[in-house]
């Protein structure tokens, strides 16, 4: 009844509250105000059930488990937390850890002295599939994030609508250690939270010696919901185990850790209780992204920022969107405090409590999900500070994946296939390749320094499919890894740090000595903590300055009684954790209750204010208004190619031409090795990414005799390049069907027809370009910086299709200065879209000419001067511009063609310069193509650029119908009109099958 009272009587303050907030925006109001209506029903059962009477002797009991002395060996330990043994980092390895270790390092000691080839051929087998698995997840990881970003959004607009809302207590656990520089900085940033402060409880944990910090916090007069905590004296000395003695001085019923250099987002607690909220209690901890507030302190703190940027923005998302266990951050993981205690708390031996929290937490179906809401942080700026640091974390891993590796068959066992994945490739694997990397690296240096010497050698190690594994992780892997630094710079809209990420091979080198420096402090001192200096970006006070800040200490005792709890319930607490920290037992003396039991039973959160089916609807994306126009056309594709496919392979049309017939010997070549296919292609006009794909087909006899393994890759870029034209068309007409009788012109042209049904690799440089375009055309108008990525990838595509695409890079690059110019964006910004198109784009030129320098001694071996052709360069100009003339009136018919001049005209005089700038490639790429091709000797005939005429002309003959023709005019004449076109163009390639064109 009080909840349903409450609900009402707040209900017409938050429909005022939603309209003065969403004045001026275009937001559906219903769906929001149902979304603030779900939400504060939600806040009002948090409310209720924080008033429940036995929640005192809810964490009594908790006090009475947690504050017990364990007896171990004579030793008492007092981690403030219910002490699992057997899931402790207390002990690094395990009796049969080391028997097993001893086990694998005998056998593989005198494998390596019976058979030391074989050995190392079995050992670079495995290191090489295990990269593999490595990179594939990375690239999945961070492709699944930029096509979909699963990160938790909370709208502002309904948290200012909420504002008086009966928010739930929170409490801020603030461990610190020496860090007396950097408390006002933190404090200011607590007093910043856009949180009622009387539900809000901020606890400094201080450890007993640290009586600097403990004074620095008394001087700044704070108000009475700051609390300094003073830890006692104990071993470990660690974060995780402040953080536990926290916890039992905590009441809220959210609990969320803070470090001393950290500035969040004013917002992120109230976003975090409405992402629980929304999920209700499958979800345990809601994860708030961290970067750092010095990136250009200097190249250090640089590199640092790309990545956490990449971690934080990329890696983090895409484990949330594939179910994978999520290594908690250090700090800004919020959690009901009723999960935390159920859990056990932080594990006090562990210098990485979050690493193995995250684990925890998956093992027991509990959620992690991301929330996009930002926690700054400082990034190290000094060399010995940094690894130090990163010593910890590595040493943190490796203690967490033995502890749980120390039963690796339960995983197994239960089924649980995704917690084992993450500990092997996430957790174990982090680990491995910062030690495995040095090694590869010597071992690549000296196979290219004594290559004609151990190159037989290196031929035994490295059989055929293991070499190339190995040249795929190599070069794929290297570019890969160090290009999502760029794309996560990018992201995080640090475009003056994209250029420095060129250099951050020098920043693994570092990773790999704190690894080093982080085994052996894991066999000599697992438990020892390297503190992190923090404020190394303040300014150093003044002499003055020391001397007034020390007379303020002298007068802070006084100050005590202003920062210490007043309430009841609070002292109460206190008192009971010290009568309850004097009990010890003997380890063998303590009961260990399942921990699964005690989730379930504690675990009272109210029901999510979302359904699954509500949230995911509110996720939900409609299917856009020209997709059944496109799925007809499609189908309309797919039935004609058939149709020209069985045409060809009953007339013997399929081999007829000689690239095609060159293609499909290229692509058998592949079946006797690498170098009888490098040797094909030295002949070979073509590169070979067609050949490539014919690959997988060209084992068959029968499909490789009729050459129907050379042109299904045709017949999938001809079916591709429709879906592609038909979506530039509704890009720049808005009309669907427009779109639809437009790319009919491509789809029913017999030039097109006719070579989607060969081998001849045309249809697939046409259709890269194409879908490159595509991207680019939609990055123009919207910026994002997946479009471009995906275009500069398909320009890659295209540079291994034909010589004539490379022309497509220089052209992109230069229209890409252009726009960013013509929006007014800085030069750091136009430096980083520069990069991020270039480094993919170029780099199937940098394959191929690399990969032609080690089989021919040169990177371009069919690379001729313009000059061995013609003249002068108006000579070749005039040359293009006839051959495509001629061939066109041939191909396309004069009055299509006629109409797409207009069509052109039309485009050029009316849209906006932003798109006529963007669509400019599908204009000049044909004379670009035969441009190209003739300083390429590829080919003198213009049979590409024709392709791509016919392809700009069906874009144009679209905007015609669409926009330029039909603008503002009824819709009855824009159905005439379009049926007129379709009935002329099938008159036209009537026409067009007469002539034999």
């Amino acid at each position: 009844m009080l909840q349903e009272t409450q609900i009402a009587k707040n209900r017409t303050h938050q429909t005022n509250m939603l309209a003065r907030a969403v004045t001026g925006q275009t937001i559906d109001l219903t769906q929001v105000q149902e979304q603030i209506v779900r939400y504060a029903t939600w806040l009002a059962a948090q409310s209720h059930l924080a008033q429940r009477g036995d929640t005192l002797q809810e964490i009594n009991a908790y006090i009475d488990h947690a504050t017990k002395q364990v007896e171990i060996n004579g030793q008492h330990i007092q981690t403030f937390a219910p002490f699992r043994y057997k899931y402790s980092a207390l002990r690094t390895v395990t009796g049969k850890q080391i028997v097993t270790l001893c086990i694998l390092a005998a056998s593989l000691l005198g494998i390596l002295l019976w058979q030391p080839t074989l050995t190392l051929s079995i050992a670079f087998t495995i290191i090489s599939i295990f990269y593999m698995l490595h990179l594939i997840l990375d690239f999945a990881l961070a492709l699944g994030t930029l096509r979909h970003n699963p990160e938790e959004q909370v709208d502002e607009t309904i948290l200012q609508a909420l504002k008086d809302a009966d928010w739930p207590t929170y409490t801020i656990l603030c461990p610190l250690y020496k860090e007396v520089s950097i408390v006002p900085q933190f404090v200011k940033a607590m007093k910043d939270l856009d949180y009622p402060t009387q539900q809000l409880q901020i606890l400094f944990l201080t450890e007993e010696d640290d009586l600097e910090t403990r004074q620095a916090i008394l001087a700044l007069h704070l108000p009475a919901h700051f609390t300094v905590v003073t830890v006692p004296a104990g071993s470990p000395r660690t974060k995780p185990r402040a953080c536990n003695y926290g916890l039992l001085e905590a009441n809220g019923q959210y609990v969320v850790i803070y470090d001393a250099e950290d500035k969040p987002d004013t917002l992120q607690l109230k976003k975090a209780v409405l992402t629980f909220a929304k999920h209700g209690p499958q979800v345990a901890c809601v994860q708030a992204k961290l970067n750092f507030y010095n990136p250009d302190q200097n190249i250090l703190t640089r590199w640092f920022t790309a990545e956490y940027s990449l971690w934080f923005d990329l890696i983090l998302p895409g484990l949330q969107q594939a179910g994978f266990m999520l290594p908690l951050g250090g700090t800004s993981n919020h959690f009901p405090t009723q999960v935390i205690r159920a859990l056990g708390g932080w594990d006090a031996f562990n210098v990485t409590e979050d690493c193995d929290l995250g684990l925890r937490l998956s093992w027991f179906r509990l959620d992690t999900v991301v929330l996009n809401s930002t926690t700054y942080e400082e990034a190290n700026s000094q060399f010995k500070n940094w690894i130090r640091q990163r010593s910890r974390w590595i040493k943190g891993y490796m203690q967490t994946y033995l502890v749980h590796m120390r039963e690796p068959w339960h995983y197994l066992r239960h089924r649980r296939y995704r917690e084992f994945i993450s500990l092997q490739l996430i957790i174990g694997g982090k680990s491995a390749v910062l030690f495995i990397n040095p090694l590869l690296w010597l071992f690549l240096l000296s196979a290219l320094l004594l290559r004609p010497i151990a190159g037989p050698f290196y031929s035994h190690i490295f059989p055929p499919p293991v070499l190339l594994i190995s040249l795929i992780c190599l070069i794929l892997g290297n570019f890969f890894y160090g290009y999502v630094y760029l794309i996560a710079c990018m992201r995080r809209q640090h475009y003056a740090l994209v250029k420095w990420t060129l250099l951050v091979p020098l920043y693994w080198i570092m990773g790999s000595i704190a690894a080093t420096m982080a085994l052996i402090q894991l066999i000599t001192k697992p438990h020892y903590w390297e503190k992190t200096v923090h404020g190394l970006h303040l300014t150093q006070h003044t002499e003055d300055d020391e001397t007034e800040t020390a007379v303020t200490w002298q007068d802070a005792a006084t100050l005590v009684a202003e920062v210490l709890p007043d309430e009841q319930f609070t002292l109460e607490r206190q008192a009971h954790i010290l009568a309850a920290s004097k009990q010890h037992v003997a380890l063998q003396m303590l009961t260990f209750p399942s921990v699964q039991a005690a989730i379930e039973g504690m675990i009272t959160q109210p029901l999510p204010a979302f359904s699954p089916l509500e949230r995911a609807s509110l996720l939900s994306h409609k299917r856009p208004p020209y997709y059944p126009w496109l799925i007809s056309l499609l189908f309309i594709a797919t039935f004609t190619s058939l149709l020209s496919n069985w045409y060809a392979l009953h007339q013997h049309l399929i081999l007829i031409n000689t690239n095609a017939r060159m293609n499909l010997a290229l692509s058998h070549a592949l079946l006797t090795g690498f170098g009888s296919f490098m040797q094909s292609a030295q002949h070979s006009t073509w590169l070979p990414l067609q050949a490539l794909l014919a690959f997988p087909l060209i084992w068959n006899a029968t499909l490789w005799h009729n050459g129907l393994a050379g042109s299904l890759p045709s017949t999938l870029s001809y079916i591709v390049a429709t879906a592609y034209l038909f979506l530039i068309g509704y890009e720049i007409s808005k009309d669907s069907r427009a779109s639809f009788i437009g790319t009919l012109i491509f789809v029913s042209n017999p030039s097109v027809l006719a070579l989607q049904s060969t081998p001849d690799n045309t249809l697939l440089t046409l259709t890269t370009t194409t879908i490159s375009i595509y991207y680019f055309l939609r990055w123009s108008q919207h910026e994002h910086l997946k479009d471009l990525v995906l275009a500069a990838i398909c320009v890659c595509l295209a540079t291994l299709a034909s010589y004539e695409a490379w022309g497509l890079v220089p052209l992109l690059l230069l229209i890409i200065s252009l726009i960013q110019l013509m929006q007014h964006r800085s030069w750091a910004r136009i430096e980083s879209n520069l990069l991020i198109f270039l480094l993919p784009a170029g780099f199937g030129i940098f394959l191929w000419s690399i990969t032609c320098s080690m089989a021919y001694g040169s990177p371009f071996p069919l690379i001729v001067t313009l000059t061995a052709l013609y003249t002068t360069p108006l000579a070749l100009l005039a040359h293009t511009f006839t051959a495509l003339t001629d061939t066109l009136l041939r191909t396309e018919g004069q009055l299509t063609l006629a109409l797409a001049c207009v069509a052109t005209a039309v485009f050029l005089l009316n849209t906006r310069s932003s798109t006529k700038i963007a669509l400019l490639p599908l204009l000049l790429l044909p004379l670009f193509t035969f441009f190209t091709g003739i300083m390429f000797l590829t080919s003198l005939s213009p049979i590409l650029p024709v392709m791509q005429m016919i392809a700009f002309s069906a874009l144009m003959v679209t905007f015609l119908l669409g926009r330029g023709l039909l603008h503002n005019h009824s819709q009855v004449l824009g159905v005439t009109i379009h049926v007129a076109c379709a009935i002329y163009m099938l008159v036209q390639l009537i026409l067009l099958f007469s002539t034999g064109s």
